[in-house]
């Protein structure tokens, strides 16, 4: 359960904000959050190298700096996909990829028990392949 309720989260009241006024608001500190919200990132980011870098303007240069430093976080925080298996396919081969349906029923250990155990199945079925 969460601290705030959804009506008070400040993504939830900033979102609110500028559906009501809009990426048009004269406010110079609005506007570019409103563009995010908005789905407008490229267009900040193209105007934030130009009139920041280009032109020189401090406040453009530092939503700039900002909209960089969000991108680099996202590449630093996120985690790279987990590799199982790799094998290198010759000629005539075909690789078959199947993906099952989540068991619900089951409670959270459990599913991770199954996960593990399906996990190892196929680690140790590609592991038969490579020996023989």
């Amino acid at each position: 359960m969460s601290l705030l309720p959804y009506a008070l989260r400040p993504r939830y009241v900033l979102r609110s904000f500028v559906l009501r006024r809009g990426v048009v608001h004269p406010n110079p500190l609005i506007r570019p959050i409103a563009m995010l919200m908005v789905g407008q990132g490229d267009f900040l980011r193209v105007k934030a190298i130009r009139h920041g870098l280009i032109l020189g303007n401090p406040y453009w240069r530092a939503v700039g700096g900002a909209l960089l430093l969000r991108e680099v976080s996202k590449r630093v925080l996120s985690s790279p996909p987990e590799r199982l298996a790799r094998e290198r396919l010759g000629p005539g081969h075909s690789v078959k990829v199947a993906a099952s349906a989540p068991n619900l029923d089951l409670s959270r250990r459990q599913r991770r028990a199954e996960l593990k155990r399906l996990e190892s199945e196929a680690l140790a079925s590609v592991e038969s392949r490579r020996r023989s």
